[in-house]
């Protein structure tokens, strides 16, 4: 028998907390049901006191139990890349989310909850009763999808931790599907921008062989129309190779940016790029500080709490030197020093963190520079935007002019014997 952590609503809404227990989630799940309760959440709480069961610490991520899943499965150590996409599209992480988040929030437990969603994808739709059966096994549902890497990015599964460790994973969930819903509008305009600058690349490449008017009207004027358009199929068909292996090596280059150590090492790089570094940073700083706030609030304690955010931002490398920073460190470390020792936040971060540290609210500062960088992160992604199109328009400008410089000089030279030949 072990300690449960529960959450249930009775028929008025009133929400009631408390520990109970038994063998397993579902047990809890039925007892609650017999007593006239609608259970919204159940965790194990082993190693919680039942006296204080919403003010108490979690279980580090290191002590978790093997064998029974969980964000271990995952982690840095593991070589899973953070921000590597899932092989579902965003647009349908954020329809199953969505479903999952209504359905928790409305009271239903996650095994009943399963059954009710609809989706379209058949990945999702093939775990569907997998996630049923190890949720109702009495495994946690960070742990279900945690067997699914390729499917549920890393961060979605750390941020579900963080909500079942802080009893709000109701919160987290409809969060999860506003993120998804966001990514999958943001990878439609990106789409949308690299398709303009790949036709126009592609575009470029296919007539650079036919450029050369001063070649094309001469075999025009010497030798007749049959023999240019000859020399036009013949200029495609030459630059048809390069298209291909140019479109072969975006392809090839979409499998090798998955690979963990490549995808580590453009993490680090992208830090370095002006204005999308920074809002790689802008983004995985209020994603850090908003998932800590979550936690301490909750009761959480700090390393605990530094364990399980350190592993949200969408940035291995931020990812890494936060997990870093926490192992460097003694487990009674302080926020602020921890902070300190990340290389990740600026001075004022650290400043703000030690206001809030010793006036005994530390959740109102991380929830104050959550909300700050989330702010700068939207300010900097409309700047990113109005680069993105400056770039593309500016790819268009210089391909058309060289076109047009390329092809006015062939005309010149074509010209200029004509001119010469009618001077005498």
């Amino acid at each position: 028998m072990s300690l449960f952590r529960y959450e249930a609503v009775d028929k008025t809404g009133k929400v009631l907390r408390g520990v109970m227990d038994a063998s397993n989630e579902q047990t809890v799940t039925q007892k609650l049901s017999a007593m006239g309760y609608n259970a919204r959440s159940v965790y194990n709480a082993a190693q919680q006191a039942p006296s204080r069961p919403t003010r108490t610490s979690a279980v580090a991520p290191q002590q978790t139990q093997p064998g029974r899943g969980g964000i271990n499965a995952v982690t840095l150590a593991n070589g899973v890349p953070i921000s590597i996409k899932s092989c579902v599209p965003a647009s349908a992480l954020a329809v199953f989310f969505r479903q999952l988040a209504t359905l928790v929030k409305a009271g239903h437990p996650l095994y009943q909850a399963s059954t009710y969603i609809r989706v379209s994808n058949p990945r999702i739709r093939a775990f569907l009763p997998i996630m049923q059966e190890k949720v109702q096994s009495g495994q946690k549902l960070s742990g279900a999808m945690a067997e699914f890497p390729k499917m549920f990015p890393v961060h979605a599964i750390a941020y579900i931790w963080c909500g079942e460790l802080a009893g709000k994973l109701d919160i987290v969930l409809e969060e999860i599907a506003t993120d998804f819903e966001t990514e999958s509008r943001d990878t439609r305009l990106g789409r949308f921008g690299w398709a303009i600058a790949k036709a126009t690349i592609i575009l470029f490449i296919l007539i650079f062989p036919l450029l050369d008017f001063n070649a094309l009207l001469g075999k025009v004027a010497g030798r007749g129309l049959d023999t240019a358009l000859k020399t036009f199929s013949s200029g495609l068909m030459s630059a048809l190779p390069v298209v291909i292996a140019l479109l072969i090596f975006l392809e090839i280059w979409g499998h090798v940016k998955r690979v963990p150590v490549v995808r580590h090492a453009m993490d680090g790089m992208l830090l370095g790029v002006p204005v999308w570094g920074k809002l790689q940073r802008f983004n995985a700083t209020a994603k850090f500080f908003h998932v800590l706030d979550l936690l301490i609030s909750a009761g959480i304690s700090p390393a605990t709490a530094w364990d399980a955010a350190s592993l949200t931002p969408r940035n291995s490398e931020i990812a890494k030197r936060l997990k870093s920073a926490r192992n460097e460190l003694p487990v009674d470390a302080g926020v602020v020093v921890m902070l300190e020792r990340s290389r990740v936040f600026e001075m004022d971060d650290i400043g703000l963190a030690t206001a809030g540290e010793k006036s005994g609210s530390l959740p109102e500062a991380a929830a104050n520079m959550a909300s700050m960088y989330t702010n700068r992160a939207a300010a900097q992604k409309t700047m990113g935007r109005f680069w993105s199109i400056t770039l593309i328009l500016i790819l268009n400008g210089v391909l058309t002019v060289l076109a047009v410089y390329m092809m006015a000089k062939g005309y010149a030279a074509f010209l200029d014997p004509l001119i010469k030949a009618t001077e005498f």
